[in-house]
């Protein structure tokens, strides 16, 4: 189970480049208490060296995601060797990088949606009358 407590909070730190991990041992609903702040994953000692981690997320197996906005990349974090982080060799991956983009023969630059296809960032032209959407 990966999970074994309950209330388990994951907070990107983009000040120190690290993902915590929030437990609230003795279950009073905060975690302000002593050893409820873990590292989880850091630049210091993890596997990446982070520059703006921001966004998480996180899956029913235990992976913990994060994003790093300034590298536009998504980590998979997952702690295998039950020790609380995923600071250890083979504990973090690159889950998402962003695909390489071209320039296409109009000139404009593309965009990528979230399916991974690539389109112009201009609107295509209206046709007169057509309404604006």
């Amino acid at each position: 189970m990966p999970y074994a407590r309950t209330q388990d909070l994951f907070v990107a730190d983009m000040s120190n480049d690290a993902c915590w991990r929030l437990a609230d041992l003795n279950q009073d609903g905060d975690h302000n208490d002593p050893g409820e702040q873990l590292s989880f994953c850091s630049d210091t000692i993890g596997a990446f060296a982070w520059t703006n981690p921001k966004c998480v997320g996180s899956a029913a197996d235990g992976a913990v995601y994060v994003a790093d906005t300034t590298t536009d990349v998504v980590y998979a974090l997952r702690d295998l060797n039950g020790d609380g982080d995923a600071n250890d060799p083979g504990e973090a991956a690159m889950f998402w990088t962003p695909p390489v983009a071209t320039t296409r023969s109009t000139g404009a630059s593309p965009s990528t949606s979230r399916a991974g296809s690539t389109s112009p960032t201009t609107a295509p032209p209206r046709r007169s009358g057509a309404p604006r959407t």
